[in-house]
């Protein structure tokens, strides 16, 4: 942390040094395979801060939505990418594309897909515990829960 941060979060505390016990604190770990309550907490952004990505090698478009377990203080946060309908799609993979956001719309209650309105709202959804090599443990989601 840079001295002139420091200074500014000290100024802010009213102290030099924060007077925080985190001896209680547990490393965050994955939740077992099963049914939660989750809550969208925002959105990975691109280096130009752009939601909405494109995918340089076949053009086709995403967006990452970032989650977490609201009543599982020690669970790992984890995110799901979503697809967006681009020209040219197979009539099989823009239904699949549509079928996922229309999912997330109904298992969140949203009416529309505005990433302003998103971060906050809670839903139901089925996760499972995977691994990779590149991202170690972590939860995936393998179904919304529609109409929980």
């Amino acid at each position: 942390m840079s001295e002139e941060i420091y200074q500014d979060v000290a100024s802010e505390m009213g102290e030099s040094i924060l007077d925080i016990d985190t001896g209680d604190a547990v490393e965050p770990t994955c939740v077992e395979d099963g049914e939660y309550k989750i809550r969208i907490t925002g959105f990975k952004k691109d280096n130009d801060g752009k939601i909405v990505r494109t995918k340089t090698e076949t053009g086709n478009k995403f967006f990452i939505v970032n989650f977490d377990i609201p009543y599982e203080a020690s669970s790992k946060n984890f995110s799901k990418i979503f697809s967006v309908p681009v020209e040219g799609m197979d009539a099989k993979r823009l239904n699949g594309v549509k079928w996922d956001l229309e999912c997330l719309k109904r298992a969140f209650n949203l009416t529309e897909l505005n990433f302003n309105e998103m971060v906050g709202r809670e839903g139901y959804a089925i996760l499972r515990k995977s691994s990779s090599e590149q991202y170690g443990e972590q939860n995936d989601i393998v179904k919304f829960i529609i109409g929980a």
